[in-house]
């Protein structure tokens, strides 16, 4: 009987220091309602982890397309060539969309007129 007397003395003790709180706030309530439905952030996280995976792989599949057509262009000469599968090797995306603005019209210059 002495220990759950103490015990109770202690959490009285603790809740008039405000170190303890029996009582959960509509605040609380609230919080705890949306990590209820919204999985405590987790959805959001996974939704932006395979939004990453899908621009990633999507820059990539840009990335060897604008290697490949460097290389088969034929409005470039060999050293323009040399110098765009470079640019776009070392700058990876960055080389690439610089090339599909700047080199890549080129392409367009050297097919035959009808």
């Amino acid at each position: 009987m002495t220990r759950k007397r103490d015990l109770v003395t202690r959490r009285l003790w603790l809740e008039s220091q405000g170190l303890l709180t029996s009582a959960v706030t509509d605040k609380q309530k609230g919080k705890t309602m949306m990590a209820m439905i919204f999985g405590g952030g987790e959805i959001v996280v996974m939704l932006m982890v395979l939004c990453a995976i899908a621009i990633g792989i999507l820059s990539f599949v840009f990335w060897i397309c604008m290697l490949v057509s460097a290389i088969q262009n034929p409005g470039l000469g060999e050293g323009e060539k040399i110098g765009w599968v470079l640019v776009i090797a070392l700058l990876h995306v960055l080389g690439a969309v610089v090339y599909y603005f700047i080199g890549r019209p080129k392409r367009h210059l050297a097919s035959p007129a009808i």
